[in-house]
């Protein structure tokens, strides 16, 4: 992979928080994908996003960029994540889908090898936020 300065990267896309008034980067987050999947930025001050890298579902201090919730899909995500109040809550819901049919695992392969959690088919996730 090859950075927009030309040269090699292990960095396949980033997450950047710019402060337009100061005209800088406050933080940036490497991402170890390419798919550039959609985020949602909430009032609240989280950003939620799905890593296709890892396939995982994030939620994402928006101030300084700490990760502050995962969770493992086992699928990768094309589209964005949406909220939506019920019943004087807020939830967040996103869509991951993967191949039909499940990559075998290599014997070799690290305990928390993204291999080990694929599921094929699509699944919404539904999350209730606390409060």
């Amino acid at each position: 992979t090859i950075g927009i300065d030309g040269r090699p990267t292990t960095i396949q896309s980033e997450l950047k928080a710019f402060d337009p008034i100061g005209r800088k980067i406050v933080w940036s987050m490497p991402a170890d994908d390419n798919s550039r999947t959609p985020q949602m930025a909430t009032a609240g001050g989280l950003i939620f996003k799905g890593l296709n890298g890892r396939s995982q579902f994030v939620a994402i201090d928006a101030a300084n960029g700490e990760v502050l919730w995962s969770f493992r899909t086992g699928s990768r995500f094309n589209q964005s994540p949406i909220s939506f109040s019920f019943g004087g809550k807020q939830h967040i819901a996103i869509i991951s889908s993967s191949a039909p049919t499940n990559t075998a695992v290599a014997a070799n392969a690290a305990p928390d090898a993204a291999d080990r959690y694929r599921r094929s088919g699509t699944t919404m996730y539904v999350f209730k936020l606390p409060g």
